[in-house]
């Protein structure tokens, strides 16, 4: 008979919720109003236009904070948040974001 392993209820729910909070009303009315025109949004930091595929509906205020993981309820909190909580980002201009975010995490890790 073989041991089955505990899962990590983190390592479990955060891509569940992840993916939940794509159909959070706010996100979608923010994406909304990045609209400019049919088919395209403008990037909230470069102001170029993309189509929607291009578009990232980012958390101004990081879901993780800069200094990392606490626990599941700040989370969850920092995930669905209001209409005014959120920019759209092209691919660039998220990624940029991203990385200097995760730059911080990882130098406030060390510390």
């Amino acid at each position: 008979m073989s041991k089955s392993k505990t899962p990590n209820l983190k390592s479990w729910l955060i891509p569940k919720l992840r993916r939940l909070s794509y159909q959070w009303p706010p996100k979608n009315e923010a994406k909304k109003l990045a609209r400019v025109a049919r088919g395209q949004y403008q990037c909230n930091n470069c102001k170029k236009i993309f189509p929607p595929k291009e578009i990232f509906m980012d958390h101004i205020n990081p879901v993780v904070p800069l200094t990392g993981f606490e626990d599941l309820g700040k989370y969850v909190e920092s995930l669905f948040v209001p209409v005014e909580a959120y920019q759209a980002l092209c691919g660039p201009c998220h990624t940029e974001k991203t990385d200097a975010e995760n730059i911080i995490r990882k130098s406030n890790k060390k510390t």
